[in-house]
């Protein structure tokens, strides 16, 4: 069964984030939302140069009750069945569960769609940029997570308001028992946050490996994110959320995809 308790998360802003609107705003118009946010994301795939020269894939979203890895026959690398998106490199698609993505939409808001079109595009760009080596799960799973984050943060109008909940999609998008596959709660929300610019760690495929471990650069970042994903230590989080975007010698703000390999 798919685990998806509400999280308890207030946001204090992040990288001067302006409030966008509610689902209850757009009239719960799915749709709607799913084209908003695409075409925010399409911008920000057009002005990095690590994306730039890729074709942004098309987004379908699927018919109530076809489940997201059913409708994608040669299957997904990064994916699983619980999964509300992802890409399928077989049709060149993000595919999403109409009836798991209005779950998110209604718990989270816009955001909680998002973080799906943005994941699944982060499964792409990972795909691309490690051509035929497999990187082993969890840490591809972590890879889309890392770019999803780089993208969000890039499209203008992405960031959630005050009152939306940055991490719970992260946190929630998964059970314990897929952990060893898709990564833990901690993992994936610190994941996000290194494409937002806010850890100490970048997208790099031997850091989303280590991050797999939960070997990180800045470990007390990693362990309140941890007590947050047991709904615990709620006071830790404004210094998890309200950072600023975090310089890095190997690392620009806000964050890029960089240029793929050939």
């Amino acid at each position: 069964m798919r685990f998806r308790t509400a999280a308890c998360l207030v946001l204090a802003g992040l990288l001067g984030a302006t409030p966008w609107p509610s689902h209850a705003a757009v009239g719960g118009d799915l749709e709607a939302a799913v084209q908003t946010i695409t075409r925010k994301l399409q911008q920000a795939w057009a002005s990095d140069p690590g994306t730039a020269s890729l074709p942004f894939p098309s987004i379908e979203v699927l018919p109530a009750g076809k489940r997201a890895l059913a409708a994608c026959p040669a299957g997904a690398p990064v994916a699983s069945a619980n999964s509300s998106g992802i890409y399928c490199p077989g049709s060149q698609k993000v595919l999403l569960d109409r009836s798991w993505l209005e779950t998110d939409f209604k718990n989270y808001g816009q955001w909680g769609i998002a973080y799906w079109i943005a994941t699944a595009l982060g499964q792409m760009i990972g795909s691309q940029q490690n051509g035929t080596t497999t990187l082993p799960m969890p840490a591809a799973n972590l890879e889309a997570n890392c770019f999803g984050g780089v993208l969000i943060g890039a499209a203008e109008g992405l960031q959630p308001g005050r009152e939306e909940k940055l991490l719970s999609p992260a946190l929630k998008a998964y059970g314990a028992t897929e952990a060893g596959s898709m990564g833990s709660r901690s993992q994936r929300a610190y994941a996000l946050l290194t494409g937002l610019g806010a850890t100490d760690a970048t997208c790099s495929t031997n850091a989303m490996a280590a991050l797999a471990l939960n070997q990180v650069p800045d470990p007390p970042r990693l362990e309140q994110i941890r007590q947050l994903g047991e709904d615990r230590g709620s006071n830790s989080l404004l210094a998890v959320l309200s950072s600023q975007c975090r310089r890095l010698a190997n690392a620009s703000c806000p964050r890029r995809i960089g240029r793929m390999k050939p």
